[in-house]
């Protein structure tokens, strides 16, 4: 906020707020949890028309060592399939990909273009299918 305002402040230019999407993480010993954008139920409490999808998916090659799930739950909208919101709970590399869910939630991505992206791979870092593609194409 305070960007914004020094911003426009100084007359240039004029910059908006956009909001913000709440995100948060957070780790308890050995486990990871994050959360961006609304949950199920405040899109329901906003009325709004939402599906969800919630997966279970591995954080990376299963011939790289210490392979672990990951469960990831998106929030998106039934008609346009635009995303609104993600959970995240798991192990290794877990909390990290809440920052590409938030990247697509204020882009205004679809589950769609979502399970297109092209993340980075490595066997250390993820599988051939990156966790945030499987969980985007089992939206539907």
């Amino acid at each position: 906020m305070g960007r914004i305002v020094g911003i426009n402040l100084s007359g240039v230019q004029m910059q908006e707020y956009s909001g913000t999407l709440g995100s948060s993480a957070i780790k308890v010993v050995e486990y990871e949890a994050a959360a961006t954008g609304i949950t199920e139920k405040m899109a329901r409490e906003k009325g709004l028309d939402i599906k969800t999808t919630c997966i279970e998916t591995m954080n990376h090659s299963n011939y790289y060592g210490t392979q672990e799930k990951i469960m990831i739950k998106l929030v998106y909208d039934r008609q346009t399939k635009v995303l609104y919101g993600a959970q995240l709970f798991g192990k290794n590399e877990t909390v990290l990909r809440a920052t590409g869910l938030a990247v697509a939630i204020h882009a205004q991505m679809t589950t769609e273009e979502l399970g297109f992206v092209d993340f980075a791979y490595a066997p250390p870092f993820s599988s051939t299918w990156e966790a945030l593609n499987v969980v985007a194409n089992t939206a539907k």
